[in-house]
């Protein structure tokens, strides 16, 4: 029996419900309590930093479940945390706050319109399940995939944007950006292995049961 990811497409169901609304408005208060809280957590750095970042798995799940709506949500919290915990002005904290959404929203499209084909879970729940919807998965090259495009590529995209901008409006100098480089991008990958699969398994699995997952961008 093959399983069937069809709901799961990048097509615009206008159905729409209040929990939408309420669901992303959690989301964007727990994003912009992440960035607000980060450099108080961990060890500061410059204004607005720390040596170790979470973010990344956050945003990518909540764009996983919600496509533009989880687009928006994110970028907001995202930006209002970064206004209030930075020397940005605001533009450059719009700015960033767009690149933290960048591999979110590629990851979003790829595991929606090609995964499939792949026979790969949309959601990400056979990194963790070996059968899904009585259909075995294949969690070998599910976390391969996992490994390859979110940990390692669209990581290295975000923080490779990231501290170009920076370093473009003087934020790091070039040598500084080298060691940032190391730190987010190190703080990305074991925050992706360790935090996004308890997401998935806490929050996704969940979501979809009661049918508040969106099927496409929209809806």
């Amino acid at each position: 029996m093959k399983a069937n990811h069809q709901n799961l497409s990048l097509r615009w169901d206008k159905k729409k419900t209040l929990n939408l609304f309420l669901l992303n408005f959690i989301a964007l208060i727990i994003i912009f309590s992440l960035v607000y809280l980060n450099p108080y957590i961990f060890i500061r750095g410059k204004p607005g930093t720390s040596v170790f970042f979470i973010l990344y798995p956050f945003i990518i799940e909540f764009v996983t479940l919600w496509g533009i709506w989880g687009i928006i949500s994110s970028y907001a919290g995202v930006a209002a945390g970064l206004l209030l915990i930075s020397n940005f002005e605001p533009f450059s904290a719009l700015i960033l706050a767009f690149i933290y959404i960048v591999p979110a929203a590629i990851s979003f499209a790829i595991y929606r319109r090609f995964v499939s084909f792949l026979r790969l879970d949309p959601l990400k729940r056979d990194l963790l399940n070996s059968e899904i919807e009585g259909t075995k998965t294949k969690r070998l090259y599910a976390w391969i995939f996992f490994l390859m495009f979110e940990a390692i590529l669209l990581n290295v995209i975000q923080v490779s944007l990231g501290l170009y901008y920076l370093n473009l409006v003087g934020f790091f100098s070039k040598s500084e950006a080298v060691f940032w480089f190391y730190v987010w991008s190190f703080s990305n990958f074991v925050s992706c292995l360790i935090i996004e699969p308890i997401l998935i398994k806490t929050m996704t699995e969940n979501l979809k049961e009661f049918g508040l997952v969106n099927a496409g961008w929209m809806s």
